[in-house]
């Protein structure tokens, strides 16, 4: 059993909807979050696990043990979580935007996600992870993104969590 790649060190799941953890596998496995556990068995192909809803807050550790190998995720948020779908709008980074890389701002608690592209490009992969909101990663990001995370990261002092698919 292995999860799916979404579930990462840094990664921010959605304040106030249930808390779901999935992905491929026959067997058995023991979920840890947030000091709560839960065991899942399955015997098809696609599993999920459900906990219940969380408030803002964070960080908090998720550990998975499929009794082959335990994995431990840490730097976990429960925040906002906005999906930023589109063409060339999402796909337009940072770094066309802002031409002075000293603009770019760091965020602890902005954190981003990019859904696999089949071309190759420049741009972050589910291999990445969930990316920290940094100076030196910013330029990547779909500007848009980056922006509208930042803004609500900002002034609302919570974590934020922006996935783009392009």
């Amino acid at each position: 059993m292995k999860l799916n790649d979404i579930f990462a060190q840094h990664m921010v799941f959605a304040r106030g909807k249930p808390i779901r953890i999935y992905g491929t596998g026959r067997g058995k496995a023991r979920i840890t979050f947030a000091g709560k556990s839960k065991t899942v068995v399955s015997e098809k192909e696609n599993w999920i696990v459900e906990f219940p809803e969380m408030e803002y807050g964070g960080p908090y550790d998720l550990v998975f043990d499929n009794q082959e190998e335990i994995i431990t995720l840490n730097d976990i948020y429960i925040g906002e979580v906005y999906l930023f779908a589109g063409q060339s709008n999402m796909q337009f980074k940072t770094e066309s935007a802002l031409f002075d890389p000293s603009l770019y701002r760091s965020n602890d608690k902005l954190r981003l996600f990019s859904t696999e592209r089949i071309e190759k490009t420049d741009y972050y992969t589910p291999k990445d992870g969930w990316v920290l909101c940094d100076k030196e990663t910013v330029g990547k990001w779909s500007a848009i993104g980056y922006f509208t995370g930042m803004e609500i990261a900002t002034s609302k002092g919570i974590a934020v969590g922006v996935i783009t698919c392009y």
